[in-house]
């Protein structure tokens, strides 16, 4: 079957995973981060991710195994067959699939892999003591010579543990069914080329450009009578067409979209097309009446409507999905049944590689940009990739032991070939990459020099035998974060429940202070950031550009830390990053003995009474002493007028003042909807609500990791949350008492493995 299923992986207590970035890339990341969330807070729940290399995904996992590349089927033969073996399995495999799985012991395993024998115990152990074990392959994993006997394999062990049709369900699949492969592009190409086709429709699609072989197939294109792209950017595609039609954007046009076989988005306009552009849907009805010598006489949004009603039914039922936004679909159980002679046969032919040796440089997608395709949008530059605080350029990420081997530190540049393609790029020493291992972006380097698998149509993202070499040269890249490391003594995170209890001791004693004491009448707005819950994503990030119009300033301003977002994601890596690795998300602390409100000379920011450090944005003259003495730097001076992109200030928020140059900015807890919240109730004759008011970044958090509300009310979330075991504030000895506060990650034991 050719579909991705849906994977219950919030039902499940084990989940496993095999180079799959569920946080990252892999498939619906926003899916899989909530439904991580959920699954930790039934508790019990323990994740263990298997990867050659060093990813976001890797790092928040329970527990994180290295292992060498392309030995995922070792790991996994030795699972089946000892899980067999000890009839620890629902569903036992037939025997001549069995047969041809390789017989491959713990020993064996341990010395294709590197896991030792205890951790591939673990797993199994893991597994078989679990109630509602998961097991999922993807991205490296299956991008490697291995990866369609890692695919087949992962699905066996599926079958043998009863999760197929149960927890992984392709009734409600993902919908891949119609999606084709680069196979199936090349497949194209040789009919181009043999002039099969004399009309090409390509719409929303960048071959020429994101193809292993794009070259080739923009040369095919060439044959071709008319070649017509369908685009709403500019690409290498459309530069080779014939004709080009511009598209409206989604924010333009009606339409839906299917992202599971069982449910159905509306997509719906919210302002009038700007240009002259239409949707897919009105270019394909107006194509098909011209062909039919008629004049069109209905509109994709006519089409829709009179679709929508025929498959839900009725007006009403139309109505109340163009309400929610999406509507559920009956979803037909599929029955599902193992071919074993296909399944044994598949085995046969497929050859087991021996693990990579030497050298290794893996391009993965970007978190940012995935393969390239999000690259012209000018927010996703700004964004710092999650690992590294990098925002602008290329780089090529290195494990501390390979960096040492060459002499380069941070910013030296190496040379590099990828199938006879020289590249010359900047160093970032990236903890928990170990051995000869280094990683780029498929974004950062051109898609004509990874090849695809012939079998599968997979890109092959794993290059073996990498040769680095120092050129002597430096390179400037902006790297955001001042250091990674925790360090002695700067009690950014509590390293022990121990410490946090006296942190928190030492925080209740009696201090001095010169301020005076603030007081809030009825609130005292804060926050609460769970550690455990957060991945680092950046979502927080990028929804806070947009909902306060920070401006996006450009990778000179960058590498001057001229930077203006208002939070960022800092990620801190221990003495062994492999087990050792915290994010925290850094944004205005809202402190009540603020450091920065006692140096401004024009009382521009203040504390209200709210308990809010707020900007008064028309008093400040730019001095930036409030920047030199807050002390978790969270504070930005707009050096010149913002500038926007073209079309992008229609994007600017009308609700939140857009700031001239020369001022300091900073986080004010998105006060606008603070007063709109107070608006309603003002009307109502009554206090603000708790869960009323909800920032932007706490809105667009998939992890469900920002509680925001009153403080001084006893029964909030955020209160009760603010006074949890786990709860601690940044920098707490300094006794500025911030509004934001901290939840450590749980401390799990784990037995070593």
């Amino acid at each position: 079957m050719d579909d991705i299923p849906q994977y219950d992986v919030e039902a499940a207590d084990v989940l496993i995973t095999f180079g799959a970035d569920i946080l990252e890339t892999f498939v619906s990341p926003v899916n899989f981060i909530k439904q991580i969330t959920h699954a930790k807070e039934k508790g019990h729940f323990r994740w263990y991710h298997l990867e050659p290399h060093a990813s976001l995904t890797g790092f928040k996992a329970n527990k994180r195994f290295t292992i060498k590349t392309g030995s995922e089927p070792y790991v996994l033969s030795f699972l089946i067959h000892h899980l067999t073996a000890n009839n620890l399995v629902r569903n036992r495999l037939p025997q001549n699939i069995l047969d041809q799985i390789p017989d491959v012991s713990a020993n064996q395993a341990a010395e294709k892999s590197g896991l030792s024998v205890k951790a591939l115990n673990k797993l199994a152990t893991a597994l078989s003591g679990a109630k509602r074990p998961m097991v999922i392959s993807g991205g490296v994993s299956l991008g490697n010579a291995n990866g369609l006997l890692t695919a087949s394999l992962t699905a066996l062990l599926q079958w043998t543990l009863g999760l197929i049709g149960e927890s992984i369900r392709f009734d409600a699949s993902e919908g891949f069914d119609g999606v084709g492969s680069e196979n199936d592009m090349a497949e194209l190409r040789n009919q181009l080329n043999n002039g099969v086709v004399g009309v090409v429709f390509l719409a929303r699609t960048n071959p020429v450009g994101q193809l292993t072989d794009g070259e080739l197939f923009g040369k095919a294109l060439g044959k071709a009578d008319l070649v017509v792209a369908i685009s709403d950017l500019p690409n290498e595609t459309t530069a080779v067409a014939d004709i080009v039609l511009p598209l409206s954007h989604a924010l333009e046009s009606w339409g839906d979209a299917q992202p599971r076989k069982n449910i159905l988005n509306v997509i719906q306009p919210t302002l009038e097309p700007l240009y002259d552009t239409r949707s897919e849907g009105d270019i394909l009805l107006t194509l098909i009446a011209l062909m039919r010598g008629q004049q069109p006489n209905l509109t994709y949004q006519e089409w829709l409507f009179a679709r929508w009603k025929e498959l839900l039914g009725s007006d009403a039922a139309v109505d109340e999905f163009l309400k929610k936004g999406y509507a559920l679909l009956p979803a037909q159980r599929e029955t599902l049944r193992l071919n074993a002679a296909a399944a044994a046969s598949l085995l046969k032919k497929a050859s087991l590689n021996a693990p990579a040796g030497g050298s290794v440089l893996f391009a993965v997608p970007s978190l940012r940009m995935y393969d390239g395709r999000s690259k012209q949008l000018p927010l996703t530059p700004e964004l710092p990739d999650p690992l590294t605080t990098i925002t602008y350029g290329s780089w090529i990420s290195v494990s501390d032991e390979w960096a040492q081997e060459l002499g380069v530190k941070d910013k030296d540049e190496v040379s590099f070939s990828i199938n006879n393609q020289q590249f010359k790029f900047p160093v970032k020493v990236q903890p928990g990459l170990n051995g000869h291992v280094a990683t780029v972006h498929m974004d950062q380097i051109p898609a004509n020099v990874l090849s695809r698998d012939a079998a599968t149509g997979e890109v092959l993202a794993v290059i073996n035998n990498v040769k680095l070499e120092k050129t002597g040269a430096q390179v400037k890249i902006p790297i955001l974060a001042g250091s990674m490391e925790e360090g002695e003594k700067r009690e950014i995170f509590p390293e022990t429940y121990e410490d946090l209890e006296k942190e928190l001791s030492h925080h209740n004693e009696v201090r001095a202070t010169l301020y005076p004491e603030h007081h809030h009448p009825e609130y005292r707005w804060g926050m609460v950031i769970d550690l455990e819950k957060c991945v680092g994503c950046s979502a927080c990030v990028a929804a806070c550009y947009i909902e306060n119009n920070v401006p996006m300033v450009g990778e000179e301003e960058h590498l001057k830390g001229r930077e203006m977002s208002w939070i960022r994601i800092e990620p801190f890596y221990g003495e062994n990053p492999d087990k050792e690795m915290h994010f925290t998300v850094m944004l205005c602390q809202q402190c009540e003995n603020a450091p920065c409100e006692s140096v401004c000379p024009v009382f521009a920011t203040m504390h209200n009474d709210e308990g809010l450090n707020v900007m008064v944005y028309n008093r400040c003259v730019g001095t930036r002493y409030c920047h030199n003495n807050c002390p978790y730097k969270v504070r930005r001076f707009n050096w010149f007028p913002p500038q926007w992109p073209e079309t992008m200030e229609r994007m600017l928020n009308p609700d939140v003042y857009v700031r001239n140059g020369g001022v300091m900015e900073k986080c004010t807890f998105c006060y606008h909807r603070i007063r709109a919240a107070r608006d309603v109730a003002k009307d109502e004759k009554r206090k603000i609500r708790d869960g009323e008011v909800v920032p932007a970044c706490a809105q667009t958090c998939p992890a469900e990791a920002i509680t925001f509300g009153n403080l001084l009310d006893e029964q909030a979330r955020v209160t009760q949350l603010a006074h949890s075991d786990r709860s601690f504030r940044a920098l707490e000895s300094m006794g500025v008492e911030p509004g934001v506060y901290y939840l450590r990650k749980e401390e799990i034991k784990d037995e070593e493995a």
